[in-house]
């Protein structure tokens, strides 16, 4: 018998598939009734809590702590009575020499343009001096003229101050004005006048009653006496030491007319100067040009 005629149920392909056969000899199987009264039930365990944190955890964690405080301050404590059974230390700061202090240099200021000025301008820029310089000068402190170096100057204009001299009218040689009957006026006047005639011609340069930049002229033969203008003529008066008179005695020195002269302007009416009408000196508009000459 060939083996292709064997019994291969496992080999078989397609179609109807027959139950295996009973195998001769092997025990049969056991009843479906008898496997269900034979079971036997398995319990379901329960599940397990979770064993709880334990409560020295942290316990240990503050004690730990704790203990390092203790011992840092204990170190702390040994260090202290280590330095104060040695003395105290001191600490000595390097000396470093100090460096003196340069203040910023100042930034130059821009140079004026240059202006030309009168007379009166260039001495009313020096500074009053006389009467006017002390009564600007406060209390207690030193004047300005005491000092030589900066002391005003004692020119003003063609004038210096404390000198005599003769005021001649230019276009006029030969004629000075003078003082006659406590009048200003213009007369021939030369070195054979009389002594009175020529002290009446002759003044003395004081610095301005009211502004010391400029002039005012005080008779020779009459001290205390000042030219002044009144009433918009020129007298000679006596100084009564009021405001009004100092104003009034005050000229102020102006380039004249004609090279080499000067015209006087008043102090308290400076479009005002000192002009000559019939022989006489009046205070007008229309000023009159003077050339400084010594007395006689």
């Amino acid at each position: 018998m060939s083996t292709e005629d064997e019994y291969r149920p496992h080999l078989r392909v397609g179609g109807w598939v027959p139950p295996p056969r009973p195998v001769s000899g092997a025990p049969a199987p056991l009843p479906e009734s008898f496997l269900a009264s034979a079971a036997v039930p398995v319990p379901e365990l329960p599940l397990a809590p979770e064993p709880p944190a334990p409560s020295g955890h942290r316990t240990g964690i503050v004690a730990g702590a704790a203990l390092a405080v203790l011992v840092v301050v204990g170190i702390a404590v040994l260090q202290v009575n280590h330095s104060t059974a040695a003395g105290p230390a001191l600490f000595v700061a390097p000396s470093v020499a100090a460096s003196p202090v340069r203040p910023p240099s100042a930034s130059p200021a821009p140079s004026a343009p240059v202006v030309r000025r009168s007379f009166t301008e260039r001495t009313r820029a020096a500074g009053p001096s006389g009467a006017a310089s002390s009564a600007a000068t406060p209390s207690g402190a030193a004047s300005p003229s005491a000092n030589p170096s900066t002391a005003a100057p004692q020119q003003r204009g063609p004038f210096t101050l404390g000198a005599s001299v003769g005021l001649e009218p230019a276009g006029l040689p030969g004629f000075r004005v003078r003082h006659r009957d406590y009048r200003a006026r213009v007369d021939r006047i030369g070195a054979d006048s009389s002594a009175l005639d020529r002290a009446d011609s002759t003044f003395t340069v004081r610095a301005g009653l009211a502004d010391g930049s400029c002039v005012s002229f005080e008779s020779v033969n009459y001290p205390g006496h000042f030219l002044r203008h009144r009433d918009s003529r020129v007298w000679l008066d006596g100084r009564d030491g009021s405001a009004l008179y100092a104003a009034d005695a005050t000229f102020c020195p102006v380039d004249g007319r004609h090279p080499g002269t000067v015209a006087l302007r008043s102090q308290n009416y400076p479009d005002r100067y000192l002009s000559l009408r019939r022989s006489r000196l009046d205070l007008g508009r229309r000023q009159v040009s003077f050339t400084v000459r010594p007395p006689l």
